[in-house]
């Protein structure tokens, strides 16, 4: 019998620079690295397009194409990298202020990220991989502040594929490449 999972979780993320082998990494985190460990809710859409060769006007013959995809993290408290992502705007050095200009930068990340699960047969808890090889901040922002309520800050990365034609990896903990998925 297959096992099941449930899922109550958000991922838990670093983004390693363009380029990084998450295969390998060093012991310690390259240079450029962002941790994003205080998500409350994340979203990996991943689409196809397609188009059907019809015969009397139904699709008969379906031909893929294309993959399509977005990662959607929403915060409520946030670090000044988040901020940066999310205006499209560039970090001073001493991390204490964003930014914007028109152009906004486009560097592509790895995103390396663990999610927990519940197992049905024993009710333990199992850790899950995700690999993102290749995705670019769509600095896209609608801030709203209010007195009444706590601000919550949607920010979304287009998920490409990377040199190796590879858009996503999702494992076992232990069963992936886990060395770019060390513990803290």
């Amino acid at each position: 019998m297959a096992q099941k999972y449930a899922f109550k979780d958000c991922v838990d993320l670093k983004l390693y620079p363009a380029g990084t082998n998450v295969d390998t990494l060093p012991e310690v985190d390259p240079e450029g690295t962002i941790v994003i460990d205080y998500l409350n809710s994340s979203q990996l859409t991943l689409d196809m397009e397609s188009e059907a060769a019809r015969i009397k006007g139904n699709d008969a013959i379906l031909f893929n194409g294309n993959r399509t995809g977005e990662f959607t993290m929403s915060a409520e408290c946030v670090e000044m990298e988040y901020l940066a992502f999310l205006f499209g705007g560039t970090l001073n050095s001493e991390k204490t202020a964003v930014t914007i200009s028109g152009d906004a930068p486009t560097a592509s990340y790895v995103l390396v990220g663990t999610f927990k699960g519940k197992k049905q047969t024993d009710n333990k808890d199992q850790i899950f991989d995700i690999i993102l090889y290749n995705v670019v901040v769509q600095p896209t922002v609608d801030m709203t502040l209010d007195a009444t309520s706590i601000g919550s800050f949607d920010l979304t990365f287009k998920v490409l594929q990377d040199s190796k034609k590879r858009i996503a990896k999702i494992a076992l903990h232990g069963e992936a490449s886990t060395s770019a998925l060390k513990e803290d």
